[in-house]
């Protein structure tokens, strides 16, 4: 079944051969990973399924994401760590964060808006750039953040706390936070460990 859907997804009995030929694999060898991969999965699904996290665990997810928080920010996306210290130089020397999000920002859709994000979630944002705006105090101009887009520069502009989220009554977002979190350390785990055994 596994090996069918994976045909299907690959459209054409054209596009199937070319992509074994192209990882020199044989049909056999793709059955064999498919079905090792589906074996996994449903192996990590059905123990997530029943892992239940008790209240204090919640409660530390609740506090590591910052729940009932958001943030306001504007940042600079640049390719190189040199130009995003060029810009805080800048900046710490008074020139505008707003026209240099517009002039050097390689994020357009920001950078248009003088590089505002408007407000978000500690989960909407890729983990070291929500890592380093959540710790940051309203005003203040972070030094280089690395993330997988490149290199930020961030300015925090405002803060707020809604009171009313709580761990109890986020619970059921948590819960499937915290199952998705599990099951993607444990997917990293096999893989490591199959790396060690392939070796």
């Amino acid at each position: 079944e596994e090996l069918t859907n994976f045909k299907a997804y690959l459209s054409t009995d054209e596009q199937y051969k070319s992509f074994l030929e192209g990882y020199g694999m044989s049909e056999e060898y793709l059955k064999k990973s498919l079905k090792n991969e589906y074996l996994i999965n449903h192996y990590l699904s059905v123990k997530i399924e029943n892992l239940q996290p008790t209240d204090e665990e919640l409660e530390t997810l609740f506090n590591d994401i910052k729940m009932n928080e958001q943030v306001r920010a504007s940042h600079i996306l640049v390719e190189t760590e040199e130009e995003a210290k060029s810009i805080i130089e800048r900046a710490n020397k008074g020139e505008s964060f707003e026209d240099m999000a517009k002039e050097l920002s390689v994020d357009k859709t920001s950078g248009a808006n003088g590089g505002d994000l408007d407000y978000f979630k500690y989960t909407d944002m890729v983990q070291p750039f929500s890592q380093a705006a959540f710790a940051m105090n309203v005003g203040e101009i972070s030094e280089p953040v690395k993330s997988e887009y490149g290199y930020h520069v961030i300015k925090v502009t405002d803060k707020k706390v809604d009171s009313e989220i709580t761990p109890e009554s986020k619970k059921m977002d948590l819960t499937e936070l915290y199952k998705s979190q599990k099951y993607e350390k444990l997917m990293e785990t096999l893989k490591d460990e199959a790396k060690i055994i392939t070796n």
